[in-house]
């Protein structure tokens, strides 16, 4: 296998639709193996796998796309853990791709990756404990989320009218600068959500 398409294993029943249109049993999948040789997984390959607890990817994947593991859904958000260090061959990770895998604590991307979409890593551990910090920075170099030469995202403080990219940027990830200061971010980064929002 060379590659997963997209809606593979759509779980449409968390989407409120007959379940048909989805892969049967994305209900109950709770761990997934990306074997080796694997080098693209499609768009919303498994969004809404809800009980998903853990995502093992693989060193031959270089393309992720959009909503690939998207598991915030109506609310709700799954407990899945992903390590992407060992993908030394990763380039692209889409928007909304690991959006709602709130298990994923911290983010160590390799270096062969060159873009990220919007909302990649949203509603995960390690995207709060960013906020949580930045909101209380008082310098403007701790307001950026930054790993390597990628700018992930970064903290505008209320009446932030410039922003001077840090030293050494190469690579700013989609929607880094989108408002976050009007994001209410918990006191608890274990709780993760902000109010209206539910663990699955």
């Amino acid at each position: 296998i060379k590659m997963i398409g997209g809606t593979t294993f759509y779980n449409a029943v968390a989407y409120s639709e007959s379940a048909e249109y989805g892969y049967k049993y994305a209900e109950i999948l709770e761990n997934i193996v990306i074997p080796e040789g694997v080098r693209e997984i499609g768009q919303s390959a498994f969004e809404g796998c809800l009980s998903l607890k853990s995502i093992t990817l693989n060193k031959d994947l270089v393309r992720i796309h959009n909503s690939a593991f998207n598991l915030l859904v109506s609310s709700k958000i799954a407990r899945a853990t992903v390590n992407l260090e060992d993908c030394t061959k990763l380039e692209y990770i889409g928007n909304y791709a690991f959006q709602g895998c709130a298990g994923i604590e911290t983010l160590e991307l390799p270096a062969s990756v060159t873009s990220i979409g919007e909302y990649a890593f949203a509603y995960t551990q390690a995207q709060n404990k960013f906020l949580e910090t930045a909101a209380k920075a008082t310098e403007e170099k701790d307001r950026y989320w930054i790993h390597g030469d990628l700018l992930l995202l970064a903290y505008v403080a209320d009446g932030q009218t410039a922003i001077h990219i840090p030293d050494g940027v190469k690579i700013i990830a989609g929607g880094a600068f989108c408002g976050w200061d009007s994001v209410d971010i918990p006191a608890d980064t274990s709780n993760l959500l902000p109010s209206g929002v539910s663990k699955y």
